[in-house]
């Protein structure tokens, strides 16, 4: 019972924010050139999409009710993942420009699924080959937004 209380008080601390967001954003006034959609389309986007998320979090049918192990793990055990999925973080800003958003990411999203405990090499790639290229899709053809595939292969 005390998991569900914390997990729909993150919920609605989330959909605070994402309010929040959105009305800061809704002052944002300007249109660019550059940008047809406008300065204020991504932020307000976000906010709306962390309002869903915070409010599905406080939706019984998303609450794992049965699973309490997470809070029977050592705390040593939790700060290790932290700090490692933190480490990702690092690679994937540091060698971003340098590898691309691509190899970057199969990279970055592989050491994170291994740290949080996946220990097929088979599903890690096969997961993080396909996010990868969704996502590259996504922002190429759907944002507009034009990532560095491979820079060393230029292509």
């Amino acid at each position: 019972m005390k998991r569900l209380l914390k997990k729909c008080k993150s919920g609605l601390f989330c959909v605070i924010f994402g309010l929040a967001v959105m009305g800061v954003t809704s002052t944002i006034n300007g249109y660019s050139n550059y940008d047809p959609l406008g300065p204020a389309r991504y932020p307000m986007l976000l906010g709306m999409i962390i309002t869903v998320l915070g409010a599905m979090l406080c939706l019984p049918p998303y609450q794992d009710k049965e699973d309490e192990s997470d809070d029977t793990r050592p705390f040593l055990s939790r700060c290790v993942k932290l700090f490692g999925v933190i480490g990702c973080c690092c690679f994937y800003i540091i060698f971003f420009d340098k590898l691309g958003f691509v190899i970057t990411n199969v990279l970055t999203l592989m050491g994170c699924t291994a740290i949080l405990g996946e220990r097929k090499i088979w599903k890690m790639l096969l997961f993080s080959v396909i996010a990868s290229v969704v996502l590259y899709v996504l922002f190429k053809v759907a944002l507009g937004i034009l990532l560095p595939p491979v820079p060393f292969l230029n292509i």
